[in-house]
Order: C-alpha cells, then sequence, then structure tokens
C-alpha cells in the first residue's frame, strides 16, 4: 500500500524605541506545524449518548509548547472568550497537542452518532455541542490533556468559544488518492460480495493488512445510484504518524454481487500533514 503521508515609525527616538520592544514581545514564541493530533484507543462504537475518549494508548509526538511572555505588558494571545484558566481543567497537560489553529476533522466515529464536545476534558462535562462523523475544519487552540483514566482531550475553537473533545476522534486530513490501481485485479473485476459495506471491508483489508487491530467503522452511507458508495473509517494503525485511513468505496452490481469500481483513500494523519498533505 502506499503511504503518504499536514511599526510604524514613532515621532520620536523615544518613541520609536518603545514601538520596537513592543514589536519585540509580540514576535516571541512561535507554532510548530508538526506537531500531533494525537492517537489513543477508545470504547467503541456507537452509544445512544454519542461517542467519547476512552483510555488511549501512548502516542508518539512533540509536547505543545508555548513562550513565557517575556514583558508584563505583552498581550496574550486571543482564544476562545469562555477558556478555562489551566488552574481549572483537570488531569495534567498532554505530551502530545496539535498546534494551535490546526485544522482537524472527526474520524472513526459511525455514521449514526456523534461526537460531543464538552466544557472541559471528561465525559462528566456539560455537553456544548456535536459534531457529525464527517465534520472537519475544527481549529485547534494548542491545549490538550490527560485525565487520570488516562483519555486526552483537544480544546477547540468554536467561533470564538471553547470546547473539549476526544483525541482518539480526532485527526489532520490528508491527501485524497484514487488508489483502485493498487488493487487486486479479482477484487476490482469479480463480483465478490452481496453489500457495498462488506465489500469495503475486504477493500481494507487489502490495503492495511497489518491492521489486524484497527477499528473500521461506517461513517457515511451505503448510499445506492448507478453506483453502491460507503465510506469507511479504518483507525488505529501500527504507525507513528499515520492515525488511519478513510475509504470511499463505490462498487458496481453483476449477477446479484458487487465488485469494486473506484476507491478513493484519504489520509488520516496523527501528527500534522506536508503543504502536499502528507502525514509528518
Amino acid at each position: 500500500m502506499p503511504v503518504h503521508r499536514r511599526a510604524r515609525g514613532a515621532g520620536s527616538t523615544a518613541a520609536a524605541l518603545v514601538l520596537a520592544l513592543a514589536a519585540l514581545v509580540g514576535c516571541t514564541g512561535g507554532d510548530d506545524p508538526g506537531q500531533a493530533a494525537g492517537s489513543s484507543s477508545q470504547e467503541p462504537g456507537a452509544t445512544a449518548t454519542g461517542t467519547e475518549a476512552g483510555t488511549p494508548a501512548a502516542a508518539p509526538g512533540t509536547p505543545a509548547a508555548s513562550a513565557p511572555p517575556t514583558s508584563s505588558s505583552a498581550t496574550p494571545p486571543a482564544g476562545p472568550v469562555d477558556a478555562l484558566p489551566e488552574s481549572d481543567l483537570p488531569g495534567r497537560p498532554a505530551t502530545v497537542a496539535p498546534a494551535p489553529g490546526a485544522l482537524l476533522a472527526v474520524v472513526g466515529v459511525p455514521r449514526d452518532d456523534v461526537l460531543h464536545v464538552r466544557a472541559a476534558p471528561g465525559t462528566d462535562a456539560a455537553r456544548v455541542d456535536r459534531l457529525a462523523p464527517l465534520t472537519d475544519g475544527l481549529v485547534a487552540t494548542g491545549r490538550a490533556r490527560t485525565l487520570d483514566d488516562g483519555s486526552t482531550w483537544f480544546e477547540l475553537d468554536r467561533s470564538g468559544r471553547a470546547g473539549w473533545a476526544g483525541a482518539a476522534y480526532l485527526a489532520y486530513l490528508g491527501t485524497v488518492t484514487d488508489v483502485t490501481s493498487a488493487l487486486d485485479p479479482t477484487l476490482r473485476s469479480t463480483p465478490r460480495a452481496q453489500d457495498v459495506t462488506t465489500l469495503a471491508r475486504e477493500v481494507a483489508d487489502a490495503l492495511a493488512p497489518e491492521a489486524t487491530d484497527a477499528r473500521r467503522v461506517v461513517v457515511d452511507g451505503p448510499r445506492r445510484g448507478s453506483l453502491e458508495e460507503v465510506v469507511l473509517d479504518v483507525v488505529g494503525l501500527p504507525d507513528d504518524s499515520l492515525l488511519g485511513l478513510r475509504l470511499h468505496v463505490f462498487a458496481a452490481a453483476a449477477d446479484g454481487r458487487l465488485a469494486v469500481r473506484t476507491v478513493e483513500q484519504t489520509l488520516l494523519c496523527d501528527r500534522g500533514v506536508t503543504a502536499e498533505g502528507l502525514c509528518l
């Protein structure tokens, strides 16, 4: 399987010096676009109350960090208006976190479920939002917490309001590639399954044979038109940068069974993406 891997000048010398110092303070620190989106295991499947984070496994990555202000006059970075101070958050800072401003997507949430966003890390916190399985463009603040139960949570900026979601269900979206030609010819030309979901699972096994312990979750479909289609997330690959694959499988009917017509693969990246959409 091909793996790809996210002063103006012042009117006097004194005024100019003040502005120069202010600009120097404002430039302190910086964001690392290669920081992790995080990976972890979780409680499985759809539930009546929505999907939550569970007990994650340790994931490699770089701790999120920010430089302290160099002067009491430094202006703190803007963030959600209702963001809780660190002292009020449960758990401890996570060892991996997305970079501030990173765009994340919901992954591995069943088609008939939602991902709950909460006012603070943890399933006991109040729900403030619900995210559908294919939601993307979620803005990370750069803060992440690991709780005593081992679960990791990322803070999101919801149009100026803060919310926390389980890291096990968030990833960077990488490049989209037509991988049909990478499949065995018999899988592409021979009708073999009676439903497109079963066929998609066979495709997942063929494209990621090493993912024996990965979750395979239908996140959209199946749909029937001139072709049948389904979107399947394979989450939990044994890779330190590639969290999983999103497979959009199109199938054609023949003799009462289905054969693969086209497979589009989206990389689900754990630590970020390059400008070309490859996993870091």
